[in-house]
């Protein structure tokens, strides 16, 4: 049985309130980066130290949550933020998908997947083979 190891990340992106927006991922295992020159000015990511993706788990509340409404609601009027994750289960599968999220919490998405029906629609055939065994 392979495992899954992965790793995400974000882009650099302005929050409200630097202090709270820290204090607030110091409960998440994640990594906080902050930019030298600009204060307000923040990435994440997790990866070695985690499995690789983004929390989603609260042990002491027994609840599930997307990680990015955790963020979302720190971003500064205007700012977007993307999630990237990318995995493997050796060369098995594949995974990798992108979140997008603006300060009010609309979001888009997309993942590696979607190409097998883009296509299909783009190439006008019925059957594309999935990179997987």
């Amino acid at each position: 049985m392979a495992d899954w190891h992965g790793s995400s990340r974000t882009n650099y992106f302005h929050v409200k309130d630097a202090q709270a927006f820290r204090e607030a991922m110091s409960k998440f295992d994640v990594e906080v980066w902050d930019d030298k020159e600009d204060p307000a000015l923040f990435g994440l990511g997790c990866g070695d130290d985690s499995n690789g993706d983004w929390p989603s788990y609260d042990i002491e509340s027994d609840d599930d949550f997307e990680f990015v409404d955790k963020v979302w609601p720190h971003l500064a009027d205007g700012e977007v933020a993307v999630f990237q994750t990318i995995g493997a289960e050796k060369l098995r599968y594949l995974s990798g998908y992108s979140i997008a999220v603006n300060h009010t919490g609309e979001r888009v998405s997309v993942g590696l997947g979607d190409i097998y029906e883009l296509a299909k629609r783009t190439f006008n055939v019925e059957h594309v083979s999935e990179a997987t065994y």
